[in-house]
């Protein structure tokens, strides 16, 4: 069978919420090639980092330890990336900046 008459059918089945033909003719490519699952597999490139307990102690030590610091010097210093210190000086240990004083706590 066609891709093209397979994409007719699911449209025909699934009304408008079919997928565009383009992405669908790549799955039914991929399914010839012989990927039968459509779970992503894993992909090259920079994995995002969660903060860890040993992260969040470092983080804070930096910072408690000089309240000047920004995101930008503490990712340098502790070789993780920006988002990442940013998670846990925000989210995790709840630093807000302040301009005058460097960081407090929330």
């Amino acid at each position: 069978m066609k891709p093209a008459e397979i994409f007719g059918r699911m449209c025909a089945q699934c009304g408008g919420t079919c997928r565009n033909r383009l992405s669908f003719y790549a799955c039914v490519e991929k399914f010839r090639e012989g990927h039968v699952s459509f779970v992503d597999e894993p992909r090259s490139g920079r994995p995002i980092e969660f903060p860890t307990d040993a992260l969040k102690e470092r983080v804070e030590e930096l910072i408690l330890s000089d309240r000047r610091f920004n995101i930008n010097e503490i990712s340098d210093a502790l070789n993780v990336s920006v988002g990442t210190v940013h998670r846990t000086v925000h989210d995790t240990l709840q630093f807000l900046k302040n301009v005058r004083a460097g960081f407090r706590k929330f």
